[in-house]
């Protein structure tokens, strides 16, 4: 089953690589986060994260755009929307009493909007999203299905997950060269939550080689639309990169419970920094991307341990 999924992501990969348009004015892109990727069986902690977004370029330049890049009349600019269904597990999924948890189960869905302005050096972007937590995001039966067609052991703690409470947050994010070398680039990224399941603040530096696209063009940041297709053929953009982060949780509900609502019957102590390690490629074609990446995340709870993952990102203009 796993070389069926593997052969299905490659044939999707070369058939949208092949493909050709007058206009790249839309995109849709597909993120995937899941430790079943690495083939080892393991299914735990961030159990998986699936984001479907829709963007679309703005007709012409916004009053915000030309404020925030006045000295840049090249600037770009996209407004998207966005589908996220993430949940969380316990280390074990045979576990079924809450003594044994290391982390409390949950379940999150969401739809984001956001608008996003990107400039010679630089990315801007805001958004807000609505959604739930809790039983209500139909995530149990969710997991036991995919856990059937990858011969995974089905988790039987759910019962005592985080209960049903409104989501509702706004977000920052900023992404700014700091170094530009013929084929290297390093770079600063903060992104902060606000919200009623997850306020945070993120700061990572990247570094990445290879052959790069300007920020404004590359799929580094998603700023590969444009108002019409480009005519290379083959492979436009290639490159390594190496992510080291910290994030500080003030509050997460997925593991200290959700103050809106009933009250969830189990909740964890909250470790509020982790460190996050991240290594990948990136490649950039005339009407599809593609970036991989493998995770490294330290402990959520003082029970936990380090949780590993791998992010797919695909991307098809039209």
């Amino acid at each position: 089953m796993k070389t069926r999924i593997c052969l299905l992501l490659i044939g999707f990969v070369c058939l949208l690589t092949e493909a050709q348009s007058q206009s790249l004015r839309s995109e849709v892109n597909l993120t995937i986060d899941n430790d079943a990727f690495l083939f080892s069986a393991v299914d735990r902690y961030y159990s998986s994260g699936i984001f479907a977004t829709l963007k679309r370029k703005a007709n012409r330049r916004s009053a915000l755009a030309a404020r925030l890049f006045k000295k840049d009349s090249t600037s770009r600019e996209h407004f998207y929307y966005q589908f996220a269904h993430v949940f969380f597990t316990p280390y074990n999924p045979k576990w079924t009493n809450p003594d044994q948890f290391d982390r409390p189960y949950a379940g999150w869905i969401y739809l984001q909007t956001g608008w996003q302005g990107t400039g010679k050096k630089s990315v801007l972007r805001l958004s807000a999203d609505l959604g739930m937590v809790g039983p209500a995001t139909k995530v149990q039966p969710l997991q036991s299905w995919w856990h059937d067609v990858l011969g995974f052991r089905k988790p039987r703690g759910w019962n005592h997950q985080i209960n049903n409470s409104p989501s509702l947050h706004a977000s920052l994010y900023y992404l700014q060269r700091l170094v530009h070398h013929e084929n290297a680039e390093i770079y600063w990224e903060t992104t902060n939550r606000l919200g009623t399941v997850l306020t945070q603040s993120i700061q990572g530096v990247a570094l990445r080689i290879g052959e790069l696209k300007p920020v404004k063009e590359s799929v580094w940041g998603g700023n590969r639309l444009s108002n019409s297709a480009n005519r290379r053929q083959g492979m436009e953009e290639f490159f390594i990169f190496i992510k080291e982060s910290f994030r500080y949780r003030f509050y997460d509900a997925t593991v200290e419970g959700n103050f809106i609502g009933q009250p969830s019957q189990y909740t964890e102590t909250l470790e509020p920094l982790l460190l996050h390690h991240q290594v990948g490629l990136g490649m950039a074609f005339n009407t599809f991307d593609l970036v991989m990446a493998h995770n490294v995340t330290s402990k959520e709870t003082p029970e936990a341990t380090f949780h590993q993952y791998i992010t797919l990102d695909l991307f098809f203009r039209f």
